[in-house]
């Protein structure tokens, strides 16, 4: 019974993840399609929008707006002036991506919301939104009043008049389902009243329609009442025209930088709760709610002015001026919700005027006037979320310092393509100042100089770069190598994209194939012993470049096997050999081979103290990288020349599944570690490898390929048995003996392991049937 309840909860996991794993597609998808958009230069950017979107990208150069066109919107015009137009991404809303454009000068703006849109797709379903109908009010003030239940009887009576009165000042709107559907009066006291108009406006912001009508009905309203009506003007304040932003979070899933979720949803709270008590507080968390507001404004053409005053007013509607979003906690939910008045329109007004307006919309998929409201609402929303979680976490200046750094690097006349590596330069030496900046332009045209002396030609420095939020870590396992790979060409991989070039090196793996493998690894952690978080960041840092190297040697062996085996010979043996020729793609994965392991070995050099550890973990990476390498050369044996060593292949196939390392990583976090603790590592890893091993390759064995080495294609080939693998009697003996061999190495750990990890055994075993279904 117990057999078969676990089997069960296996099934139900494995399933669970499948479907998440369907889940996300849609998320997978745009994740390639717009993955390091941030870090390509501004017409790459416009090139991927024109493709993406067809959109005439030339009036976001210019701003769209001629001279001619300027000096007949404004009186005594001089000229124009511009603002920075840029992209919000990761926006899910009910269900669909958005790239939204914000126009705005203010730094980390953008970044910032996107960041939180992210966090908000993954870490939820996105943004949930819903609105009224676009209906605008409009006054007319009504003086002198004596008798106010009169004016309210003689205006209420009258209504049917005055609605179809005022709607024949706006009939193209009548047309469209529009026009006047309420009228009422509102005494104000001191002789005054109020003579309410609601519109249905449709898709314009509503000013100019509201006003006309009006003016139109202001005789009307004065021989009906026999009052003088003063000033008619419609209100900012649309308590009519609302929209709602909405989303849910999974706490567990909210972790950031060093803080669990549960942590960051409290501080976020306690922040909100700040701009609940004070308002002093709450006008600078609205503020950050407009930041985002209004670059979507300025980018579509829309009244800034009118919705900063709009949601001022709401804000303080009840005698006490509020913050404007509301968080909660129920369950195991954070809930963000935005709840305004906002009055935008996607028809007339200087829409029409300016054609770059007309580009932001098409951006937009041609959204109403209640599409685009709520699209407002939820980049308010996703900025007020990712400023409360940036102030509670690591400040405000943080984000901004960045960017001020790129001004900095600029400023002291850093090369364009140089002015991230600045960044990270100063960033690295806590100092955003331009003698750093200086400092590092010294840095560079030294190594320009070099390059000139040793008589090299100048290569052009490729990339690589990954980023990872996975189970484990406390915050984003980041990469970005810069490297020389002996070409005059450049070449840039982004993991994430999924491009030609990351598929040949890495095969098909995609950050989801990583979430998934970090959940099973999570499976057989042993049990952290410490509470030093950056050595928890490191621990699962060291596991990602340890599998990145493991998949790069290994299909570099399959792309030219010659070639990388005598490279890696030499380098593993720290012998000098000179860089090998091949294609451009072979040549960009042997130069960051070289670097990850690089890489790899300084983080471990500099940051974990007992040499123990160090030359364990440093002698596994070259341990796998070698097992490699002769298991490739005992493959090509077996398949060319018959000849069989079944124990060796064994002892170097294991190794590719490299759990000894992802065991030897989760040491870092031990308060005491020495040569026993070590071997005992060994010793467990060698089990689990073995078995997942014996799971994998019989799951994965196909008749048709000999390409990859396979433990179980290779006892199939040493049997004469190729062609019937598939038969239970042949797969039965291969159990029977490779069981026997897994069973032996089981009982001899079994005396040495201590009572805190006799669960690993079975942890492991869940572990293999999450990743491979089992043929046994």
């Amino acid at each position: 019974m117990d057999n078969r309840a676990a089997q069960q909860r296996i099934g139900q996991i494995r399933q669970q993840i499948v479907q998440e794993i369907d889940d996300k597609d849609q998320k997978q998808e745009y994740a390639q399609l717009w993955a390091g958009f941030y870090k390509k230069t501004l017409q790459q950017r416009l090139d991927q929008l024109n493709k993406i979107q067809n959109v005439n990208v030339e009036h976001f150069k210019d701003g769209g707006l001629s001279l001619q066109n300027a000096n007949l919107m404004v009186e005594n015009c001089i000229g124009k002036i511009g603002i920075p137009l840029g992209l919000g991404l990761n926006f899910l809303i009910n269900g669909q991506y958005y790239i939204i454009p914000m126009a705005i000068e203010e730094p980390s703006v953008i970044a910032a919301a996107s960041a939180a849109a992210k966090t908000i797709a993954e870490c939820g379903n996105g943004f949930e939104t819903y609105s009224t109908r676009p209906v605008m009010m409009g006054q007319m003030q009504l003086l002198n009043v004596d008798n106010y239940s009169k004016a309210e009887c003689l205006i209420d009576s009258n209504k049917v008049s005055i609605i179809n009165r005022g709607n024949q000042a706006c009939g193209n709107m009548v047309k469209r389902g529009g026009g006047i559907e309420d009228v009422k009066l509102r005494q104000l006291g001191e002789g005054q009243a109020s003579v309410d108009i609601f519109i249905n406006v449709c898709d314009s912001m509503g000013a100019n329609i509201v006003n006309t009508v009006l003016e139109h009905l202001s005789p009307l309203i004065e021989e009906i009442t026999g009052h003088q009506v003063g000033i008619k003007i419609l209100t900012n304040l649309c308590l009519n025209r609302k929209v709602t932003s909405l989303f849910r979070l999974n706490i567990e899933k909210m972790n950031y930088k060093h803080y669990s979720g549960q942590q960051v949803a409290q501080m976020i709270l306690n922040a909100y709760k700040f701009a609940e008590l004070d308002y002093f507080r709450a006008v600078t968390h609205n503020k950050g709610i407009l930041n985002g507001i209004e670059a979507v404004c300025n980018a579509s053409g829309q009244d800034g002015r009118a919705v900063n005053a709009s949601l001022h007013g709401y804000a303080c509607l009840n005698g006490k001026y509020k913050p404007l979003s509301k968080y909660w906690i129920d369950g195991n939910e954070f809930i963000g919700e935005l709840s305004i008045p906002i009055s935008v329109g996607t028809q007339g007004g200087v829409i029409s005027q300016n054609p770059l307006y007309q580009a932001v919309l098409q951006i937009l998929e041609y959204p109403d006037s209640q599409k685009l409201a709520e699209i407002m609402a939820c980049v308010g929303l996703a900025q007020n979320f990712a400023a409360l979680r940036a102030l509670t976490v690591e400040g405000i200046q943080k984000g901004h310092m960045s960017l001020h750094a790129k001004n900095i690097a600029i400023s002291v006349g850093v090369p364009e393509h140089q002015v991230e590596d600045a960044v990270l330069f100063m960033k690295n030496r806590g100092s955003f100042r331009k003698e750093t900046a200086k400092e590092f332009l010294k840095a560079y045209h030294l190594f320009q100089e070099i390059g000139k002396v040793k008589g090299k030609k100048n290569q052009s420095l490729c990339t690589f770069s990954a980023q990872f939020q996975l189970e484990g870590s406390q915050e984003k396992v980041e990469l970005h190598v810069v490297f020389d790979c002996h070409s005059n060409k450049r070449i840039d991989v982004d993991f994430l994209s999924q491009s030609d070039i990351s598929i040949k090196l890495f095969g098909s793996k995609s950050h989801i194939w990583f979430q998934n493998l970090f959940k099973i690894i999570n499976i057989v952690k042993i049990e952290e012993q410490s509470e030093n978080l950056p050595k928890k960041s490191l621990t699962v840092k060291l596991k990602v470049i340890s599998i990145l190297i493991n998949l790069l040697s290994y299909n570099l062996l399959i792309i030219d096997f010659e070639k990388t085996k005598n490279y890696l010979n030499y380098v593993l043996n720290q012998q000098h050999i000179d860089f090998p020729d091949g294609e451009i793609e072979f040549k960009y994965g042997i130069a960051l081979l070289t670097e990850l392991l690089h890489i790899f070995e300084y983080n471990i050099q500099q940051f974990i103290g007992e040499q123990v550890l160090k030359n364990a973990l440093l002698n596994e990476q070259n341990l796998i990288i070698k097992s490699h390498l002769n298991s490739f050369e005992l493959w090509q044996k077996a398949k060319l020349d018959k000849e069989f060593q079944i124990g060796n292949f064994w002892l170097y196939r294991k190794k590719r599944l490299s759990c000894t390392m992802m065991l030897l990583c989760d040491c870092i976090n031990f308060k005491i570690i020495d040569e026993k603790l070590v071997e005992l590592m060994k010793q467990l890893g060698d089990v689990y490898e073995i078995e997942i091993t014996l799971t994998r390759d019989t799951e994965k064995w196909k008749d048709s390929t000999l390409k990859d080495p396979n433990i179980y294609t290779y006892w199939l080939m040493q049997h004469d048995q190729l062609l019937q693998g598939d038969r239970n009697c042949v797969l039965d003996q291969f159990k029977n003996e490779s069981s026997a061999m897994l069973e032996m190495k089981r009982q001899r750990i079994q005396p040495i392991l201590p009572s805190s990890m006799a669960h690993l055994s079975k942890q492991a075993t869940t572990a293999v049937s999450l990743l491979y279904q089992s043929r046994f």
